[in-house]
């Protein structure tokens, strides 16, 4: 029944990179998992053993159900990068019916056939999730598939390889490459249905492939060709096998599934700025002047980039001595200036002796081997012949981390990890990609690269991240990564990869953001104005004003392109639009930060589809988006857009340009290249800077936050501005102070109660702007006076 499958399981994997010759002769068998010799329940879980697989399941706290796998019997060595927080087993009853085991936690029931270990989920009475995995052989690589059935849910998540929202119908295959948009692997999704909704993590760091409910017979995974009783499938390669199923709303899926593989980290505010990029600044003077005008043109900038032209003979952790005769000054004047400076690095180490790096690394036996493991794995990246760090060693991650003080030294303020599929180019000696059986250590384990291949890039994160915060522990981290995996959110922001200049580029920005936040990643956002090709004046303003309101905004183009920052002289009849867009990102973040905090707690994305907010019924917008829980975005992203569709959900809203309030439901709005349409949500209070700023390092002058309220019709409305100083660890021990804020309105009479929590003193005031018609206020229980429609507190 799976003839098919693994037919197009072995196509799908070429595709994805596996060089190793998995053809139909290799010995691709199904495997199922045998005859039952044995079972076990004990300590509130279940164990089944068959002839050739192992299976336990248990339920977890917060209503997650764990099924483990095994080839055998005997415990099999693994070791999880994605999962660092392995929550308790709950009190659970465990029953034997004869020809199936029932283990029931309360809400959560999970049945299990002996016979085959089909099993089901039931969570507040209703079968939810069910299934039957199998094991796959192909080629001699041994794997796991999982079979399961399709009650017409709607999916989403996956990371950010797809371009549309959802991804019913679609099959999607993880294994890290160099290949817009397939950079990075989140076998983790979110299913939702009128009555329920639940998410799935897959925790296989090999190849995967995930079919919900394809239609295109042309790859398979149809009940035609399967178990008749499955509509729907995933498989891994692997001796091992962990599955996760989260009950509960999106929220609650998040939640859980980051309380497991751990939640966002607080970055650095100034992450949060505007940051401008290409490839490449080519030399001091280069950097000097895009530094010059942005000034001259009076648009605010956070940092400048530098990509691998600023290195000598693009070696890590060199520079080019003639075109940056004194890059610690440059940085240092640029600092001045409250610029930071990012730099690249990649994975691949030029393998030339007398190189310092390659050097060291020898030494500290930090490079992937070749099976064999006599000698070491050698591909060609943009040094030439390069050898590649083993970061599953816990020592190359030290001896990699040891390399961050030069950068330190330098002025550097953040990272870019980039290249980290591994992308290796073609040769003679590597062929085409990372051997798939190079040797990784995989923490003392040992493995081969096929099998933990969608780490590397979490793992190159792991060891930046430790080398920054060593070289640097006063300041909190800044790192953006290409390649990822689930758990990266601890570590780094990511991009969606070398995207191009157009229309259809544009397009796929809030669909790729929204999947990895709903991943547990809500740190992203895309090249803006497209790395390839030129974007016309239009499209780049439009990718602007998306930009604005994506958690990560970066300007990065490639070679060979027009010049593309936003003072641009062929972008001049829009100047003044991009300026109030870039201005506008500086006012909003207050309100940015906060989220980010949140985030921190929760793991609720930042940029967020709406049915996270409002349920299944929404599953079906997919132009617009909530930053948040209380901004409604509608970007343009059609040329010569004049209309725009927007469906408003439950509540009232209040555009954000003109005050004009709207009640739930459907509207056609007028837009023009002015603008793209904002709602802000009545009932909430929104923070900002209402003063001007060229770039965070102005907060140290000032940072008085404006708190305008935006009442429902009952006159009420809350908010609330998480603040610290935005860069050392200090919120740690109480550096920060969390404010809430109440807002009641009766006639012309408001009160205004204010509460805190924290230690920190930001040294601000805050302005609140009032509803119209308010004429007295009075802030905990203090008469304040109101002038302008304003009061000071």
């Amino acid at each position: 029944m799976k003839k098919v499958y693994i037919k197009l399981l072995i196509i799908a994997a070429a595709l994805f990179g596996m060089h190793c010759n998995l053809s139909a002769a290799g010995g691709n068998t199904i495997a199922p998992a045998g005859e039952l010799k044995g079972f076990a329940v004990s300590n509130n879980s279940a164990a089944l053993e068959y002839t050739d697989i192992t299976f336990h399941v248990r339920i977890l706290s917060n209503g997650i159900v764990h099924i483990y796998g095994q080839y055998g019997d005997k415990p099999v060595p693994h070791y999880s990068y994605a999962v660092i927080h392995t929550n308790d087993t709950v009190k659970t009853f465990v029953k034997d019916n004869g020809d199936s085991i029932l283990l029931d936690a309360g809400g959560i029931v999970v049945k299990i056939v002996k016979k085959d270990f089909q099993f089901s989920v039931t969570a507040k009475g209703k079968v939810i999730f069910s299934a039957k995995p199998s094991g796959i052989v192909i080629a001699n690589y041994k794997g796991f598939c999982v079979d399961y059935d399709y009650y017409g849910e709607r999916i989403f998540g996956m990371g950010g390889q797809s371009t549309n929202l959802e991804l019913t119908g679609m099959t999607l295959g993880n294994y890290n490459k160099d290949w817009y948009p397939y950079y990075a692997s989140f076998p983790v999704y979110v299913a939702m249905s009128p009555g329920y909704s639940y998410g799935v993590f897959l925790d296989s760091p090999a190849f995967s492939v995930f079919s919900f409910n394809d239609p295109d017979i042309k790859k398979g995974y149809q009940s035609v060709f399967k178990d008749e009783s499955f509509a729907s499938s995933f498989g891994t390669f692997g001796t091992t096998f962990n599955l996760y199923i989260y009950t509960g709303t999106p929220k609650e899926i998040l939640e859980k599934f980051t309380s497991m593989t751990g939640r966002p980290y607080l970055p650095p505010l100034w992450a949060f700025g505007f940051h401008q990029c290409k490839y490449s600044y080519m030399d001091e003077n280069a950097v000097r002047a895009v530094a010059k005008n942005f000034e001259t043109y009076d648009m605010p900038v956070e940092s400048i980039w530098l990509d691998i032209d600023y290195m000598d003979e693009y070696k890590c952790f060199t520079f080019n001595e003639e075109t940056f005769p004194d890059l610690k000054k440059l940085t240092s004047d640029l600092s001045a200036k409250g610029i930071k400076t990012v730099t690249i690095i990649d994975p691949g180490v030029k393998q030339e002796p007398g190189y310092w790096v390659y050097d060291s690394g020898m030494q500290k036996d930090a490079f992937m081997y070749k099976a064999n493991r006599k000698d070491h794995f050698i591909g060609k990246v943009w040094p030439g012949m390069c050898v590649f760090p083993d970061y599953s060693n816990p020592a190359a991650r030290d001896w990699w981390a040891g390399l961050y003080q030069t950068l330190k030294d330098w002025g550097i303020s953040g990272q870019w990890i980039d290249m980290n599929e591994p992308s290796v180019f073609k040769t003679e000696v590597s062929g085409w990609g990372m051997d798939m059986n190079a040797f990784r250590d995989w923490e003392g384990i040992g493995a081969p690269d096929w099998q933990i291949h969608n780490v590397y890039g979490l793992t190159m994160a792991m060891a930046t991240s430790m080398g920054i915060y060593s070289a640097d522990p006063s300041n909190r981290v800044f790192l953006l990564t290409r390649s990822a995996y689930p758990g990266i959110q601890r570590y780094a922001f990511m991009w969606t990869g070398d995207n191009k200049a157009s229309w259809a580029h544009l397009a796929h920005v809030v669909p790729m953001v929204l999947n990895l936040g709903l991943s547990g990643m809500p740190y992203s956002g895309s090249d803006i104005g497209g790395f390839s090709a030129s974007p016309s004046a239009e499209l780049f303003t439009r990718w602007i004003q998306l930009g604005t309101f994506i958690p990560f905004m970066r300007d990065h183009t490639g070679k060979g392109t027009l010049f593309q920052e936003p003072y641009a002289k062929h972008f001049k009849q829009y100047h003044g639009i991009i300026r109030n867009y870039l201005y506008l990102r500086y006012r909003l973040l207050p309100y940015i930060y906060t989220q980010v905090y949140h985030a921190t707690l929760t793991g609720a994305p930042i940029a967020r589809p709406l049915f996270f907010e409002y349920g299944y019924n929404y599953c079906g917008v997919t132009n617009e988006f909530m930053m948040g829980n209380n901004m409604l975005i509608c970007p343009v992203i059609k040329e010569g857009q004049t209309k725009f569709d927007a469906v408003l959900p439950p509540g009232e809203w209040t555009d954000f340009w003109t005050g004009k309030k709207y009640s739930a439901g459907k509207f056609s709005l007028d837009v023009t290249i002015t603008n793209i349409p904002v709602f802000i949500r009545c009932g909430s209070i929104l923070p900002t800077y209402e003063f001007k700023m060229k770039n965070t390092a102005a907060l140290a002058k000032g940072r008085d936050v404006t708190m305008t309220v935006y009442p429902d019709s009952a006159g009420y409305a809350y908010g609330a501005v998480y603040e610290d100083d935005g860069n050392s660890w200090s919120f740690m021990h109480g550096g920060y102070l969390l404010t809430g804020v109440t807002f009641r309105q009766s006639g012309d009479k408001a009160s205004i109660t204010v509460k805190t929590d924290g230690a920190y003193d930001p040294g601000r005031k805050m302005i609140f702007v009032l509803p119209a018609g308010v004429k007295s206020v009075s802030i905990n229980g203090v008469s304040s006076a109101v002038k302008d429609g304003k009061v000071i507190y």
